[in-house]
């Protein structure tokens, strides 16, 4: 996990460095899915940590609930007629964090 959070926190720094934006997003899937991949890959210990020593912000679908409640047919992609919903909501909330890491920077002078 090392090696990934200084891979993602070295990529994120050469980004912004040539005027980018990095951020994190984990997609929604079935409740079956999630509970896989919890077993394997905790939030606390991956997610939570590529944001914070990786430097990088993120979205998270469980922390929105416009992004909850989607069927997927195979347990990792949303129906077609979900579609246009999650994406509207997943554009708003990087849109947010944009808005925020923005802010963000020019108080510190950036």
């Amino acid at each position: 996990m090392s090696e990934i959070v200084s891979g993602l926190s070295a990529s994120a720094k050469t980004i912004r460095e040539r005027g980018g934006s990095v951020i994190l997003v984990r997609m929604p899937e079935s409740p079956a899915f999630n509970e896989t991949a919890e077993s394997f890959f905790p939030q606390e210990e991956c997610w939570d940590r590529l944001l914070k020593e990786g430097d990088v912000p993120g979205v998270h679908y469980q922390d929105h609930p416009d992004m909850l409640g989607f069927f997927y047919p195979d347990g990792t992609h949303v129906a077609g007629f979900h579609a246009v919903t999650l994406t509207e909501a997943i554009g708003k909330h990087l849109l947010d964090v944009r808005s925020a890491e923005q802010t963000s920077r020019r108080s510190q002078g950036w």
